[in-house]
């Protein structure tokens, strides 16, 4: 076996060390803000960086201040220089997507990103400015003011506020997204967009199309709802069944004494009822194992059978006619939209409830109303609506068998917690250039 002598070693490694000392002054060079500096870059630095790994010694944390960013006017490219010349660079990926940087003599990722701006994986003087198109309550702001300054600018706007959203949607780089449609109209007029960050599940109130031919990443949130969603469905399958709002407004108007004896012909228990749930993802999973301690038969339909489902599945048309309550949980599709319509709920057992926590396209309500009005169904329990917010003169409102929520399911302190976190996360990883979280555009 060959073994190189100790004074060779020797010898190379200071070798070594004076190449890097020299290839670190003229990557330091080539930041600097002139003619011949950004000729090195052109010539010298890209071509020959651009197969350099990305440097694995990343604390997470980078002296932003050391650096800041010259956009040169009528240049195509962004220049970088240094306040402090300690700041060296170390490689870029083959589409220039991040550099390595050396500040105060510990080695940094940074996020390099042609024409826009570099953004690194720290919390000092770097933030991204975030638009919360929701109207806080006093938990929700203290929970923001919580977050560690520096990091991001938060501004929350009220989905009504139409003035306040013009103003603000310029400079939002991120939009948490609530409700409020977000179409190609607004992504046009939102020229530093980079993530829309769904503060649920559903995406289909995005323009996903136009998001993704302006290259703005989009975000949702699978399961951070579950729990609060499930919750609120067997509230209102309960508020159906026994009728709590047409009683809690008798007792308001002081005829709860009074009540008109067919009213109980119309009041039932969960215990001995058969519950059918449209869906088997994660809402339904939870009220699965709730009812059946309840004492009901639950089954539940899919378009594929979920072999660890806890409840038998059946096909849509068994589950309509057997079941006396009937929840749905599944996304809008086009294959999903109007699944409930007048066909269906000719199909559903006489004297049914009808419970929608999903999305409101899943009813044909034109064929809801006239259900209603006929007594083919007992009640309905509705927290998404085709059209939201609901006209004031809509049907579902005079129907004295409904029980209406609007659309706040999902609305929990402790879902708005685990929905914070997640979203601060995804800012996070949008700064240092990392994978995100749930990502569907």
């Amino acid at each position: 076996m060959n073994v190189i002598p100790s004074a060779a070693l020797v010898i190379l490694r200071r070798q070594a060390k004076n190449l890097r000392a020299v290839i670190r002054c003229l990557l330091r060079f080539a930041f600097q803000p002139n003619c011949f500096a950004q000729m090195l870059r052109g010539v010298f630095l890209e071509p020959l960086c651009a197969g350099i790994p990305r440097c694995a010694r990343n604390d997470g944390r980078t002296a932003w201040n050391d650096m800041r960013r010259v956009q040169h006017e009528g240049e195509s490219k962004s220049v970088y220089e240094t306040g402090s010349g300690r700041c060296g660079v170390t490689g870029f990926d083959s589409q220039m997507s991040f550099v390595t940087l050396r500040v105060g003599g510990t080695w940094r990722r940074a996020t390099y990103v042609r024409s826009q701006s570099l953004h690194t994986d720290c919390d000092g003087d770097v933030s991204v400015k975030v638009l919360f198109h929701y109207e806080p309550g006093a938990h929700l702001k203290r929970r923001v003011a919580e977050l560690p300054a520096g990091q991001m600018q938060v501004d929350f706007c009220a989905e009504a506020d139409e003035q306040r959203f013009a103003a603000l949607i310029g400079e939002a780089e991120v939009i948490w997204h609530v409700l409020k449609p977000i179409t190609a109209e607004v992504l046009a007029v939102a020229p530093r967009l980079r993530l829309i960050q769904k503060l649920g599940v559903g995406v289909n109130t995005i323009d996903l199309q136009a998001a993704r031919g302006r290259g703005v990443a989009v975000c949702n949130m699978p399961g951070v709802n579950s729990q609060a969603v499930a919750e609120l469905t067997l509230a209102l399958m309960l508020a159906a069944a026994r009728r709590v709002a047409c009683f809690d407004g008798a007792v308001r108007r002081g005829e709860g004494w009074a009540l008109a004896a067919q009213l109980e012909d119309r009041l039932s228990e969960i215990a001995g009822s058969t519950v059918g749930l449209v869906g088997a993802g994660a809402i339904a999973r939870i009220l699965a194992p709730v009812l059946s301690a309840l004492g009901a038969r639950v089954v539940y339909t899919s378009r594929t059978r979920k072999p660890d489902f806890p409840a038998p599945w059946c096909g849509l048309k068994t589950l309509l006619a057997e079941s006396d309550i009937v929840s749905l949980h599944l996304p809008l599709t086009p294959h999903t939209q109007q699944l409930i319509d007048a066909e269906a709920i000719a199909a559903m057992k006489p004297g049914a409830i009808l419970i929608n926590t999903a999305r409101g396209g899943l009813i044909d309500h034109a064929a809801l109303d006239a259900a209603l009005g006929q007594g083919r169904l007992r009640a309905v329990g509705l927290d998404a609506f085709a059209q939201e917010p609901l006209a004031p003169d809509d049907p579902l409102i005079r129907c004295p068998s409904t029980v209406l929520t609007p659309h706040v399911g999902w609305l929990t302190m402790q879902s708005l917690d685990r929905t914070l976190a997640i979203a601060v996360e995804n800012c996070h990883r949008l700064l240092r250039g990392a994978q995100l979280l749930h990502q569907v555009v």
